[in-house]
């Protein structure tokens, strides 16, 4: 219910400076994206959890990234 849009205003007028991002090691077809983080001046900071896998089998990790 407007969950892109949200993140949009935030992420695009540079109101946000970290984000706790989950990265899937896979593919799924959407409908709703945010726009490209590293683009908008974020690096990753730090790995928090790598190469964890949920009980489906698919793994992901979690990192942080920082606005430069």
């Amino acid at each position: 219910i407007g969950g892109g849009q949200v993140y949009n205003q935030f992420l695009l007028n540079d109101m946000i400076s970290g984000i706790y991002l989950t990265k899937i090691h896979h593919k799924y077809d959407g409908d709703t994206f945010i726009p490209n983080l590293y683009e908008l001046g974020f690096k990753d900071y730090i790995t928090i959890f790598k190469d964890l896998t949920n009980p489906s089998g698919i793994k992901y990790d979690i990192i942080y990234l920082k606005k430069r």
